[in-house]
């Protein structure tokens, strides 16, 4: 019984956000940005980024995981684009963060590689 007390007055401790964010497979998708801006951003940043993505998910009938990963494809494919032509890295290093897919200009490409067609 003492147990089982100790252990509910210890719940209000657990950092559920920190559990979230380790388990969740969109969230270490989206860890891996290449411009290694989303790791350094708060939680509601973050969770608007995760909710567009669950929303883009909902409308092009794929999974969050998948949507994530083309994502990665697009800033990583521009980090590999930058390498190649390091004097043109200052005008495009905003398109190498995952973010620029989500909320930004980017957003139009992400469709095109989803076949979504906006209404």
């Amino acid at each position: 019984m003492g147990n089982s007390i100790l252990s509910i007055k210890n719940i209000p401790r657990i950092n559920f956000t920190d559990i979230f964010e380790k388990t969740n497979g969109v969230e270490s998708i989206l860890l891996s940005d290449p411009a290694r801006v989303y790791a350094n951003m708060d939680y509601e940043t973050k969770s608007l980024y995760r909710n567009k993505i669950k929303l883009l998910a909902k409308k092009t009938g794929v999974s969050e995981i998948y949507v994530a990963n083309k994502i990665l494809d697009l800033a990583l494919k521009v980090k590999e684009e930058i390498i190649a032509n390091e004097d043109i890295f200052a005008a495009i290093l905003k398109q190498m963060h995952v973010g620029y897919y989500l909320i930004d200009k980017g957003i139009k490409i992400l469709e095109k590689k989803l076949d979504y067609i906006p209404t």
